[in-house]
């Protein structure tokens, strides 16, 4: 077994097994390719290769959902799976010792099919409401796919609607479905791909557990005969399809072009074409007018069909009339063909490489481009020999590949916004009925699931290091880039100086050679996710320093007005009013000064020496302009109203946020706290079937959470309704809390338990979610030790533990709130008041 490139096993039975070792992993991703994609959906059943997918999933022996899917998740893992044009995809990630349970479970679903004609029943109501929820009630509806391929190809095979049709999947007996699954679910027409610490079991001992389970599935024949490629468009076509969710009319380009099988440079050129038509076209688009947003090989990514692939453009228009987007793609693309600017080109290809290197920096990135790339092309390498042609790329390619889209035939689809767009899809069929819920005295059932036995973690931290103007944490990862995570506590700015703030930490890392990538608020703290090359240089001790100045300047500068306020969200506004100026002290917590973490490469010499100190660095005074006074600090809880009240006339939505008014004398542990947040705000899937106390609520939806507080943590309620509904989604929120803190059962407790163990372990698994996970440590005021105790602290917490942390965390006489409605909010209970002045129902 090798340890460093993926290794092909063909079983007896003709199934291909790919093996990625990763030394040290906690978690175990199965990922299992099947050839039955929707091109090879018969004609007249579009959509049957998605049914089946979701046919693939269920047990005969549990009615709702798979032991596979819930046992995932039950231990912090995760389940997913997906229809293509060329394959089907299932995916699983669990602790390492779930290895022989899953692969077994792999095995009973490959043997035959086991779903029911109840099964089947279920799952046309659920691929419907999927269909309809997906094209009607998000904003593109999908688009450009799976409209575009009906104007770009005359086969079924790639023509046809490859999400599904109610009006043709309605009336699919069961002997069809099982004549699909008999037909394509076989060993030889599929690939499952492992990846995690494989040599814990030794060469010998995983070859013997792949053939006790996924060898002894009989062969059952041969795989069908792959549809012919489609035949090449003559003529431009046009076409329209309704986006009713959508408030903006959209277009998209259509060519059809070779696989990467047929032609693999030509390939990698067309991708990098396609970056490059959108560089050229931010630089002559008119301010406010119609402009490319996207553009792609591929609807689901790169290298996802082995003859024929699609490379489209999406843009946004101001209207049905698309010319001057047309005008301005063709000028591009003759442009490129004519000379294509090597600087354009140049910094095209590097985030087309970028792009895939950060697929693989994930071992389920890997896993799924390696099991993909084996069953499609009989190359479990396939992605870094395609990173290999994509920086090969060179003008002169992209030059002929703009030379063959600029005269090759096109499908232009335009998408109509407006609500009455929406095709006609029939009645929806009644929803599938959920498990009833153990009531307050019952203990449900605890799943068969047992106690799971997870590895020592481990966190190699490299250095630790703080002065006055920071912190600098390093932590040994994986990946060949290092994964940085900002921290900045931003206690005494206002929501709007917020957003500059964080533009301006954005492009201060920028300037540093740091790409971010995302940015997130906890509490009053920013946290920023970014990116860096593993080779410098880079002076991350200077970068404190640098963002306490900038943090400095802007507070001077945070004056906001009322006006500007009164254009805020909802939800924001709520949660201002319950929080104000005076509680930011409460809620900024232990770090008081910018923290940089860093997760770097397996090799200790590009990291720091452990324990390298630095030198201590003052912050330099910021001049305060003559006749302004110097920034207030928050000040302690004073007295106030229950429930505070902002009526904004032109509200879409009501909103409101309670937050704890005093600390208790005695908290609970962090453990209870975390664990009295999950059963009340939902931990994924739970064994028991619930998602959350606060998960049916009849008048809106409600968030639990817990932030940073001087203390430790805090929690926090947050809540979304219709104009007018927020006093009685706050009596609701409130009748729950009360009756979890009448009484939890175990079983509820002990799943949430095990689900929030398992996901802290598999966290460590990843360079990205360690950074996070380290991150959220400090900005939680924890120490980084926690991390490997945390998740035997959380299964010692017993449901009466939980019981009081609820009550202790939740009790309505000690929450204060804000709400944002239209008008003022009926059904509040008595014990509330609104500006002062009780409210009665």
């Amino acid at each position: 077994m090798t340890t460093s490139g993926p290794e092909v096993v063909r079983l007896g039975n003709g199934l291909r097994v790919v093996l990625l070792h990763r030394p040290g992993a906690v978690g175990t991703h199965v990922v299992t390719h099947v050839g039955a994609g929707y091109r090879f959906d018969p004609p007249g059943r579009p959509g049957l290769a998605h049914l089946v997918e979701h046919l693939f999933t269920q047990d005969s022996g549990e009615p709702v959902t798979s032991r596979a899917l819930t046992t995932a998740q039950a231990y912090g893992g995760a389940s997913g799976a997906a229809t293509h044009a060329d394959y089907a995809e299932f995916h699983h990630t669990f602790p390492s010792p779930l290895l022989p349970r899953f692969l077994a479970w792999e095995a009973e679903r490959l043997t035959g099919p086991r779903f029911t004609p109840g099964h089947l029943a279920r799952q046309l109501g659920g691929v419907h409401e999927e269909i309809t929820e997906r094209r009607t009630r998000t904003r593109w509806g999908l688009f450009p796919w799976p409209a575009l391929p009906s104007h770009l190809y005359d086969d079924f095979a790639l023509g046809h609607d490859g999400l599904g049709v109610p009006e043709a999947l309605h009336d699919v007996s069961f002997a069809e479905a099982v004549s699909f699954f008999t037909d394509h679910y076989v060993p030889s027409n599929t690939v499952l791909t492992l990846a995690g610490d494989l040599g814990e079991r030794g060469a010998a001992g995983l070859e013997r557990l792949l053939e006790s389970t996924l060898g002894r599935v009989s062969a059952r024949g041969g795989a069908r005969e792959r549809p012919r490629p489609p035949r090449p468009l003559r003529r431009d076509r046009r076409g329209t399809v309704a986006l009713p969710a959508s408030d903006r009319a959209a277009v998209a380009f259509g060519y059809a072009i070779d696989g990467p099988r047929t032609d693999p440079a030509a390939y990698a050129a067309a991708v990098v074409t396609a970056r490059s038509v959108l560089s050229l076209d931010r630089h002559v688009r008119p301010p406010g007018g119609d402009h490319l947003i996207s553009a792609a090989c591929g609807f689901f990514g790169p290298c996802d069909s082995p003859d024929q692939d699609t490379l489209f453009f999406v843009g946004t228009t101001r209207g049905h009339d698309s010319r001057d987007l047309a005008a301005r793609l063709d000028d591009a693309l003759e442009s490129l063909a004519a000379d294509p600017p090597p600087a354009v080109v140049r910094a095209a290809r590097a985030r087309a490489v970028a792009d895939r290197v950060r697929d693989g920096e994930t071992a389920m990135g890997r896993a799924r481009w390696a099991g993909r790339g084996t069953l499609l092309f009989d190359d479990a390498a396939l992605l870094d020999r395609f990173v290999t042609g994509l920086g090969e790329v060179t003008p002169a390619a992209v030059r002929d590949v703009a030379h063959r889209l600029s005269s090759a035939p096109r499908a232009t689809l335009h998408g109509t916004p407006g609500p009455g767009a929406a095709r006609a899809a029939g009645p929806l069929p009644p929803p599938a009925r959920r498990q009833p819920r153990p009531g307050p005295g019952e203990t449900a059932p605890r799943p068969g699931l047992g106690r799971l036995t997870v590895p020592r973690l481990s966190l190699p931290v490299l250095q630790d290091s703080s002065s006055g103007a920071g912190r600098v944490v390093v932590v040994r990862g994986r990946g060949p880039e290092v994964s940085v995570r900002v921290i900045v506590p931003a206690c005494g700015l206002g929501v709007l100086a917020r957003t500059g703030f964080e533009r301006a930490v954005r492009s201060a890392l920028r300037g540093m050679r740091v790409a971010p990538e995302r940015a997130t608020w906890i509490g009053d703290r920013l946290i920023v996710a970014a990116r860096a090359p593993a080779t410098g240089p880079h002076r991350w001790e200077d970068v404190p320093t640098s963002l306490a100045e900038l943090l400095a300047r802007t507070l001077v500068q945070d004056e906001p007005g009322a006006g500007e306020r009164a254009a805020l969200p909802p939800a924001v506004l709520a949660c201002e009013l319950a929080s104000g100026q005076d509680d930011r002290a409460g809620r900024s917590g232990a770090a008081t000064a910018p923290t940089v973490v860093l997760v770097t490469g397996p090799d200790e010499s590009r990291a720091p020496a452990a324990r390298e100190p630095v030198p201590p660095r003052r912050a330099p005074a910021v001049p305060v302009p003559a006749g302004q006074a110097p920034p207030a600090r928050p000040g302690p809880d004073g007295p106030g109203p229950g429930v505070l009240l902002r009526v904004a006339p032109t509200c879409t939505s009501a909103a409101f946020s309670l937050l704890p008014r005093r600390k208790e004398a005695v908290l609970p542990s962090v453990a209870a706290q975390h664990l009295a947040v999950a059963v009340l705000a939902g931990v994924g899937r739970l064994p028991l079937g619930r998602r959350g106390r606060l998960a049916d609520l009849r008048n809106g939806t409600v968030v639990a959470g817990l932030e940073p507080a001087f203390e430790g943590t805090r929690a926090f309620l947050s809540g979304t309704c219709e104009p007018g509904r927020s006093g009685e989604l706050l009596r609701e929120t409130m009748d729950v809390l009360i009756e979890c803190a009448g009484g939890l059962t175990a079983a509820e407790v002990d799943s949430a338990a095990e689900f929030c163990a398992g996901q802290w372990a598999l966290a460590l698994d990843e360079d990205g979610t360690t950074a996070d996970l380290v991150a959220q440590q400090i900005a939680f005021g924890r120490g980084l030790a926690e991390i490997e105790v945390f998740p035997g602290r959380l299964r010692d917490v017993t449901a009466k533990d939980v019981s009081a942390a609820v009550d202790c965390l939740f009790s309505p006489s000690r929450m204060r709130g804000g709400v944002v409605d239209v008008r003022a909010p009926e059904g509040l209970p008595s014990a509330w008041a609104v500006d002062g002045e009780p409210v009665h129902p």
